[in-house]
């Protein structure tokens, strides 16, 4: 972004010839910092360690884990887990007054940020195209989950298709600016052509995701069953229910920062109160990075138990001579119970995988 900041004034320019100032002062309040301490501290916490816990649930446990949508899970928990970092950055330089407007520190945590929701929204995108196939196309999904390479590729294109962007970006704006401080807002640092293009493409996945939602809803009250046993149709239901709610949860933080971002863009009048609102509500998004594995956990049986495994060994109360993992599974117990007792007594539960 092109036009001088002045760190006592806290006034950029905003626009696409700079042409439209914007004073940044209502950030620097105490209220302000207050919210944006404790928010910073509550993500920091639940997001690191909910999206390490569920990382390391599907790495650890990768044989009850291998199924495309948690290779996405796992994807999404990475970019959150991003975030968590940045946050820290934040956490810092809210309380350290020497780095406060340093230019580098502020570059490298904005693109922090940046490249965490930009790999979020798109493993949300590619989320909701894998649920899509699950219901809609159940044979092809069960051919396309079998190509590892394919979803690998998938997983790295979301982080390098906005790293880079976002990176060049960073880079440009970084040269254009000749003075050593400036105002470390989303609002204020980010070039306005950019802005704008990234809310553009947040409006447009959720489009996209609204549109394939409907068509699975559609299907399965019109279509249940299609090509699909009712064990698997019902698991597939299941897990794309899920993730329904985790797209929703995505799109009710998110929404706020969208509509405020919209009036920046097209309201010169109301230019100065919605950049301010829109600076606070933004937390509201970061917010949504730590508390997808708690719907992960509160809705999924294994990992549930991944993460009571998890815990009780960092804390020593699992002996090392029994170093395994049993993960119930709903339908296998029906079906043994109703083999009864035999010579070598059933389990009801998965057979324990040795844990690296």
């Amino acid at each position: 972004m092109n036009g001088s900041t002045r760190l006592p004034s806290k006034i950029v320019s905003r626009g696409f010839n700079d042409d439209v100032f914007v004073d940044f002062s209502c950030t620097y309040t105490r209220t302000y910092t207050v919210m944006a301490l404790v928010t910073s501290a509550i993500v920091c916490v639940t997001t690191l360690f909910g999206n390490t816990l569920i990382i390391v649930s599907i790495v650890r446990f990768r044989r009850y884990f291998k199924a495309s949508l948690y290779v996405m899970i796992a994807n999404l928990a990475a970019s959150d887990l991003v975030l968590g970092l940045a946050m820290i950055l934040m956490f810092v330089e809210l309380i350290v007054t020497e780095i406060q407007g340093n230019l580098k520190f502020c570059m490298a945590a904005s693109t922090m940020k940046l490249v965490s929701y930009s790999t979020s929204i798109l493993s949300l995108l590619l989320i909701t195209a894998d649920r899509f196939m699950a219901v809609v196309f159940p044979l092809k999904h069960m051919l396309k989950t079998n190509q590892k390479k394919f979803f690998c590729g998938l997983m790295a294109a979301t982080w390098i298709i906005p790293g880079t962007a976002i990176i060049a970006i960073a880079v440009r704006t970084t040269s254009g600016i000749t003075h050593e401080f400036v105002v470390c807002r989303i609002g204020a640092i980010m070039p306005f052509a950019a802005d704008v293009a990234s809310i553009l493409f947040m409006i447009t996945v959720i489009v996209i995701c609204t549109v394939l939602y409907c068509i699975i809803l559609w299907t399965v009250k019109e279509r249940p069953m299609r090509a699909l046993t009712e064990r698997l149709y019902k698991k597939s239901v299941k897990k794309t229910s899920l993730m329904l709610v985790v797209s929703a949860l995505f799109l009710l933080c998110w929404v706020p920062f969208i509509i405020s971002s919209i009036i920046v863009f097209v309201s010169r009048s109301l230019l100065q109160s919605a950049s301010c609102a829109r600076e606070y509500v933004v937390f509201l998004g970061f917010l949504n990075s730590s508390v997808n594995w708690i719907v992960y956990g509160a809705s999924n049986r294994k990992f549930r138990t991944a993460f009571k495994q998890i815990i009780m060994c960092a804390f020593g109360r699992i002996g090392r001579r029994n170093n395994t993992l049993q993960l119930q599974s709903s339908s296998e117990n029906a079906d043994q119970a109703v083999k009864g007792s035999t010579s070598r007594r059933q389990q009801i539960i998965m057979q324990p995988v040795t844990l690296n």
